[in-house]
């Protein structure tokens, strides 16, 4: 079993009134808080992290991290999977356990759903589950983008075993896997209840598991790698919850969480508590 958690970090901050995501808190931007606390678990649980966000300044300062420790450039990493165009940026930390995925948004008007998709696209894509194959009677899957120009008019094969991510970048998955949905804008979520959540899904092995705390539902919400189609599918601003709601008998919440844990920072005024 693993988790593959998806940290989505593509909204346009309305209420807040601009990118809030990179707005200093308490000595860092505000999405590095979950984000940091992310990396810490996945020393000692089997996580691997996608970042899925349309912000370029986001992009950067990952990739600058992992440049830091010797890793290899925003360049390097998109030469490697033969996407110019950054559809997909997969950002290795220094050690192999712990890998860190950055997946550009492209769709982020669109609402929450592409966020889902395209973080549930390169989970599978890195598995090797996805071999983008596609012909003129089938629909391309949602969310999984397509074969490149650039691929096309080298002759390569759409069904090609090869036209997945690299060996060293992909990310193991099985049916008994979590596609864990995290946000950039709860920064008080602690590593503790992160490590409780986790430890939940291995004991119970629910079909879906979110976070609740006095009777409201809250981020992270795990879903079972069995949902994974469902996910692809989803359209719009609705989340997760469409599945959920489809799937409404077998959610089975995580309540160990303070009402603090669960609280976005949308507005100004919350950062100057």
């Amino acid at each position: 079993m693993r988790f593959h958690a998806i940290m989505m970090a593509s909204g346009f901050g309305h209420r807040f009134g601009s990118n809030k995501l990179l707005v200093p808190l308490e000595g860092k931007p505000l999405y590095r808080h979950v984000l940091d606390r992310l990396l810490s678990v996945a020393k000692t649980e089997p996580l691997d992290i996608t970042v899925v966000t349309q912000y370029e300044a986001i992009e950067q300062e990952l990739a600058a991290l992992c440049a830091a420790q010797g890793n290899p450039t925003l360049r390097e990493l998109c030469a490697a999977h033969g996407d110019p165009a950054r559809s997909e940026l997969c950002v290795a930390q220094d050690d192999p356990v712990l890998p860190l995925y950055v997946v550009h948004n492209g769709e982020a008007a669109e609402g929450q759903a592409a966020s889902i998709r395209l973080g549930t696209a390169s989970v599978l894509r890195r598995a090797g589950e996805n071999r983008l194959s596609v012909s003129s009677e089938m629909e391309q899957p949602t969310g999984i983008p397509a074969q490149s120009a650039q691929e096309k008019q080298a002759g390569k094969p759409e069904s090609d075993p090869q036209n997945v991510a690299p060996e060293s970048m992909r990310t193991q998955a099985s049916p008994d896997d979590y596609l864990i949905f995290f946000v950039g804008d709860q920064p008080y979520l602690k590593e503790e209840t992160i490590h409780h959540f986790l430890e939940r899904l291995k004991a119970g092995k629910p079909l879906i598991q979110p976070m609740k705390c006095n009777g409201r539902f809250g981020n992270p919400v795990a879903f079972s790698m069995s949902l994974a189609e469902e996910l692809l599918a989803l359209q719009g601003d609705v989340g997760g919850r469409v599945v959920i709601k489809a799937h409404a008998d077998e959610v089975h919440p995580f309540e160990d969480v303070t009402p603090d844990e669960l609280r976005d920072m949308d507005r100004p005024e919350d950062f100057s508590l």
